[in-house]
């Protein structure tokens, strides 16, 4: 008995020194392997933690030397959150997740507390996440929830396919929240963006931006990770058949997918004072500051419905005016919701915004290249049928 007796000791010891506090499973595993019943498989193993940033570490390595299956910047970005989130629940907690005594019971624990950081009820001081901690009084809303555990069980899947030992089954069918409907009825309507063509903010950098930013955002379909890296595209014309029209080309690293983009006049406008280049634009964040900015100093004030289905403080719905509600993620809806109002045929439309994925095979990429330019011409022919101010060549 004073073996037994001695080894808790030890181990509480041990624990108490690192100042984490163990679960009951972790705790007898440790007790076990110090009495000399269980392999020390702790030792062999790194934590969920440790494992992630090893990940992210070979696959910026792997991005930087150009491997052709390497993951894509987009994904090593999710990861970086992901590490965040786990350095945040070790500072809340003090615990360190390890996938050979992770349970289910650590997987749901795991995402209660991020949603109670995010509410303010921990204070985290966090030295790899040098922004100010963001409160939010709802805390995560289903579909961002979701997202991140999506993210949480391929890393897990991944590591046991490497050979890692857990008892935790990741590919479980409840391991999810349930999908909620947009939490925005919103999309900019045509006078709106005319008003915002209208505008001149020209001496205000920062408005001046977001201007630039929400229009070709809305008139190109372009999501923020595409529109970051624009000024690298260069513009291309095409004249046959008696159409003409300049077009770059965008590639969509959500999907996987690329396209060639007609550029309507608005656009072409904005082109012209920056020699012929897209400018270039703030992060998202300091972007979605500046557009709310922009929408209240140019009176966009119509109310919006706006639904909040959160992970555990339930569904609030209520009004927002506009210049509240606006961010770089109602673009692609703005551009799809007006051409639908002008009935230009959705396969059209979805050639700009839900192209197909690239051929694999490199003998395929002239052929490729003109069907691009086939389907640009299709929404290009399509354009000018419509009488519109703002969607033209």
């Amino acid at each position: 008995m004073n073996k037994l007796e001695d080894a808790i000791d030890e181990v509480y010891k041990e624990y108490d020194r690192k100042g984490e506090i163990p679960n009951p499973k972790e705790f007898k595993e440790q007790v076990e392997i110090y009495l000399g019943r269980k392999a020390n498989i702790i030792q062999e193993q790194p934590t969920i933690l440790e494992y992630l940033n090893s990940r992210i570490a070979k696959d910026k390595d792997n991005l930087r030397r150009g491997v052709q299956k390497g993951r894509k910047n987009s994904t090593i970005k999710t990861y970086n959150t992901l590490a965040r989130d786990l350095e945040n629940y070790n500072l809340a907690t003090g615990n360190s997740l390890r996938f050979e005594t992770f349970t289910d019971d650590n997987y749901w624990n795991f995402f209660d507390t991020l949603d109670a950081i995010l509410k303010g009820k921990y204070s985290i001081d966090n030295p790899n996440q040098p922004k100010k901690q963001i409160i939010k009084e709802y805390g995560f809303l289903k579909n961002s929830l979701r997202k991140k555990q999506t993210s949480f069980l391929s890393l897990f899947k991944e590591a046991l396919e490497k050979g890692f030992t857990s008892d935790f089954n990741p590919s479980q069918k409840n391991l999810l929240v349930e999908r909620s409907e947009s939490s925005k009825d919103l999309y900019i309507r045509e006078d709106e963006l005319q008003s915002i063509i209208d505008a001149n903010v020209s001496h205000d950098t920062a408005l001046q931006n977001a201007k630039e930013y929400i229009l070709i955002a809305s008139l190109t379909a372009s999501r923020n990770e595409t529109m970051n890296v624009l000024y690298k595209e260069p513009i291309q014309t095409y004249n046959s058949e008696g159409i003409t029209f300049d077009y770059f080309h965008s590639k969509h690293n959500k999907t996987g997918t690329e396209c060639f983009i007609p550029i309507l006049k608005p656009v072409s406008e904005i082109i012209k004072n920056y020699n012929g280049t897209f400018p270039k634009f703030y992060a998202n964040s300091k972007t979605n500051s500046n557009l709310k900015d922009l929408f209240e100093v140019i009176g966009l004030e119509r109310e919006v419905n706006v639904k909040l289905d959160t992970y555990k403080s339930g569904l609030f719905e209520f009004k927002k005016p506009l210049f509240e509600a606006i961010s770089t993620h109602d673009a692609k809806k703005t551009f799809t919701s007006i051409l639908a109002n002008y009935q230009i045929p959705e396969n059209i439309v979805s050639n700009v915004t839900h192209p197909d994925k690239p051929s694999k095979n490199r003998m395929f990429d002239t052929y490729n290249k003109q069907s691009m330019l086939d389907k640009a011409k299709q929404f290009a022919m399509e354009i000018n049928k419509i009488n519109s101010n703002i969607f033209k060549l």
